[in-house]
């Protein structure tokens, strides 16, 4: 028995529909098997920073947090002699953060710690830091950071400067490093 004309062309129409369906039922289980995938990778990545977390933050362990990172001073005149500014530090772990020590890169800046009062200063290692000195913050507290200037320490110098403070602590990746910025002027 013969098909007719349109007998074939609705089986033929069938066929392409039924090939358009496969094609389409396999997209859908290659996305999903994709979706899956990725899902498992993140998964595993939470993970491996949860765990590589617990290295370098051991749970319990104090956190200092400072702001800003860069202090922006402006514009600093010679004649108007030491300009000051503040830097926040905050303690965001879980315990007591110390304090053991701080320097500058530069004999032209000095930074003391005010907890309850002002600390002694600290400038550059060469130039005879205080030894033996430290100061606590408590988990969630706050201290402030005094910095001097003095654009009177290199006369000749004008123009954008960049000095450097360290400060070291019981916190992981100790010493953290901090910036001040200026533009000196005569």
């Amino acid at each position: 028995m013969s098909m007719s004309h349109d007998e074939r062309q609705l089986k033929k129409e069938q066929q392409e529909m039924q090939h358009e369906l496969e094609k389409q039922l396999h997209e859908r289980a290659r996305k999903k098997k994709l979706a899956i995938r990725v899902g498992i990778a993140l998964i595993i990545l939470a993970a491996g920073g949860y765990l590589l977390s617990l290295l370098f933050y051991p749970p319990g362990a104090p956190l200092l947090d400072i702001t800003p990172a860069i202090l922006q001073m402006g514009t600093v005149s010679q004649a108007e002699g030491i300009a000051t500014g503040t830097f926040q530090l905050k303690n965001t772990g879980f315990s007591d953060l110390l304090i053991t020590g701080m320097d500058t890169s530069c004999m032209c800046t000095q930074v003391a710690l005010v907890t309850d009062k002002e600390g002694p200063r600290f400038g550059m290692p060469s130039h005879g830091n205080p030894k033996g000195w430290t100061a606590t913050i408590a988990p969630g507290e706050q201290a402030t950071l005094n910095v001097y200037y003095d654009p009177n320490a290199h006369k000749e110098l004008t123009g954008p400067v960049t000095r450097l403070i360290n400060i070291y602590s019981n916190a992981p990746f100790s010493p953290k490093q901090i910036q001040i910025r200026l533009n000196q002027v005569r």
